[in-house]
């Protein structure tokens, strides 16, 4: 039949010679084989379709019965979505891994090896509750933000001291100058401008006072200096003792 719906130059090209009569009364036979009320354009491609489905279900089919719709087909198709939806959202976690995410591509034989992996793998599974409840524990301390930067910048635990360190004095000083409108007006060229300004009236200031020696005025200056910078040591060492200890 595929023979007699096919054009003369294709009989020709696979080496097929009908007689006319034949080639009608296969015409015949096809047409036959249409259901009422359906409409083909080609006839000869449909039955080259029809062939090369009929030789695959041949390759795979175990019996000789005709191709049916298995059963349970609609719950098959269920079960493929909620795996296919599992498959995206562990893909999403495992997308920056060595192997990568992208499990929806991977043969049966591969994803069962990479998923059996991920379960032999208990050593962080082991204390995940313990690291579960230690996050929940800083989120509710306000350090959620800092925990969401930290893992979309991939830091290092090595690094998390000082990145904590930093994000606690940012705090700090963004504490400080909410405090003063006149620091929060303040910009660069204002601090300069009146770092000038102080520096010009102290300068005044020293040569302007009687008997002042050169030296005994910073000298006095350092020693002020210095014991003012031990007591804001200290308070910084206390405050960030006492974020780095808020777990009881």
């Amino acid at each position: 039949m595929i023979a007699a719906t096919a054009t003369t130059a294709w009989r020709r090209e696979h080496g097929v010679d009908m007689p006319a009569l034949q080639r009608a009364r296969f015409r015949r036979n096809a047409r036959d084989l249409v259901r009422p009320g359906v409409h083909i354009a080609d006839l000869h491609a449909s039955l080259v379709l029809v062939n090369e489905q009929s030789a695959l279900w041949a390759e795979a089919a175990t019996s000789k019965r005709h191709p049916t719709v298995p059963s349970g087909l609609a719950e098959l198709s269920r079960t493929f979505i909620e795996l296919r939806e599992k498959l995206l959202k562990l893909g999403a976690v495992l997308e920056r891994t060595v192997d990568g995410g992208d499990l929806l591509n991977f043969n049966s034989g591969e994803l069962v090896g990479r998923l059996e992996a991920l379960v032999g793998s208990q050593d962080t599974l082991e204390t995940l509750p313990e690291r579960t409840l230690l996050l929940e524990g800083m989120r509710e301390q306000g350090l959620g933000e800092l925990l969401d930067d930290l893992a979309r910048r991939e830091v290092p635990a090595a690094q998390t001291s000082s990145e904590l360190e930093l994000a606690w004095w940012q705090s700090a000083l963004e504490a400080m100058i909410s405090g003063d409108e006149y620091l929060a007006m303040s910009d660069g060229e204002n601090l300069r401008r009146l770092e000038a300004e102080f520096r010009l009236a102290d300068q005044t200031h020293v040569a302007s006072t009687p008997g002042a020696s050169a030296g005994a005025l910073p000298s006095s200056g350092a020693k002020s200096w210095l014991a003012v910078i031990a007591r804001v040591k200290c308070s910084a060492m206390s405050s960030r003792t006492a974020v780095f200890l808020w777990l009881p």
